[in-house]
C-alpha cells in the first residue's frame, strides 16, 4: 500500500468520523425539540404522513434530514430554528416576531404573485377584445 493510499484512507476515515458526530448532533437536538414540544418521532410522523422511520434516523444519528423532511419538521414546530438545529447558529427557537414576520413575507409573496396573475388576465382579456373589434370592423 503506498503512502498516498494511506493519506487517503485516514482522510476517508476522518471525514467519516465528522459526519457521523455531525448527524448525532443533530439527531440528538432534534429529540430535545421533540421533548421540548411534548412530541415524538410517532407523533409528527402520523401528523406529517411520514415514515417514522426516517425520523428514528434522523434522531439516532443515520441519515441526514431531507429538505421534505425538514420541511414537515419545521410544519409541526415552526419556532424550531433551523439555522440552531442544522448548522448551531442562534437560538433553539425562533421568536414568535420572527415566525410572523416569515409567515408575513410568505404571504407577500403569495398576493405578489396572485396579482401578477391578474395582471396578465387582464392583458390577455384587453387583447383579445382589441382583436376582436378589429376583425368586425
Amino acid at each position: 500500500m503506498g503512502k498516498r493510499s494511506k493519506i487517503d484512507q485516514q482522510q476517508k476515515e476522518q471525514f467519516q468520523g465528522q459526519r457521523e458526530a455531525i448527524l448525532k448532533h443533530i439527531g440528538g437536538k432534534l429529540e430535545e425539540q421533540f421533548a421540548k414540544n411534548n412530541v415524538n418521532a410517532n407523533m409528527v410522523a402520523t401528523a406529517t404522513q411520514m415514515k417514522p422511520e426516517t425520523l428514528y434516523k434522523i434522531r439516532d444519528g443515520l441519515q441526514f434530514p431531507a429538505c421534505e423532511t425538514i420541511i414537515k419538521i419545521k410544519q409541526i414546530i415552526p419556532e424550531l430554528n433551523l439555522n440552531w438545529w442544522l448548522f448551531d447558529q442562534g437560538e433553539p427557537s425562533l421568536q414568535m416576531s420572527d415566525i410572523l414576520l416569515e409567515e408575513n413575507e410568505r404571504l407577500r409573496k403569495q398576493v405578489q404573485a396572485y396579482q401578477q396573475a391578474i395582471q396578465d388576465a387582464k392583458q390577455l382579456f384587453a387583447n383579445l377584445v382589441d382583436t376582436g373589434e378589429k376583425t368586425e370592423v
